[in-house]
């Protein structure tokens, strides 16, 4: 379905995104006056791009050719191409901890469920002298409690770290992505 909207390059199969600026300041936040090459990019075009990679699977790798209205300035083209990879890296590895948090998180999570699961035990062997209602309301409690923990980790593992290494693929692919200017 892709290949109905996007240009393949015939050399190399990579898929090609057309992207069109009236001048090159276009590229960055309109908001961001940072002299710096860490600048934001537009948000529109952070948002078509993440629409593109919605298009495109992401064994494929993409080329992004910038028709620039603008006189030619290989400085600002330069600046671009160094903006564009810090912005797409920084991501890549602020999802790369993000991953890690979560994984740190889901066992941390389990652990304290398991901890629960054997209170929850313990406390119904040893609480024999207790009311039989006391002591069915902190064993159920314990057991629920272990129940939450135990799927949120799992939540946390299967739902949340999937979609963070899915974007992390995606800005991957972004960082390494041959920029051209015509």
């Amino acid at each position: 379905m892709y290949k109905d909207y996007y240009r393949i390059n015939n050399q190399n199969g990579n898929i090609i995104i057309d992207i069109k600026f009236e001048r090159y300041s276009d590229f960055y936040h309109s908001l961001d006056n940072a002299l710096t090459n860490k600048r934001d990019l537009n948000p529109e075009l952070k948002e078509y791009l993440e629409l593109c990679s919605l298009d495109i699977p992401l064994k494929k790798k993409i080329e992004l050719d910038f028709s620039i209205d603008e006189k030619v300035d290989e400085t600002s083209e330069d600046e671009i191409r160094t903006s564009f990879r810090k912005y797409y890296d920084f991501n890549f590895h602020y999802e790369k901890l993000k991953i890690r948090n979560g994984i740190l998180n889901a066992v941390l999570l389990a652990c304290i469920s398991g901890g629960l699961m054997i209170a929850g035990i313990v406390f119904s062997d040893r609480a024999m002298n207790l009311p039989e209602l006391v002591r069915n309301v902190i064993t159920e409690g314990l057991s629920i409690g272990s129940w939450v923990f135990m799927w949120e980790a799992v939540h946390i593992l299967s739902f949340k770290t999937f979609k963070n290494v899915k974007r992390k693929r995606e800005y991957n692919r972004y960082a390494k992505a041959d920029l051209r200017f015509i």
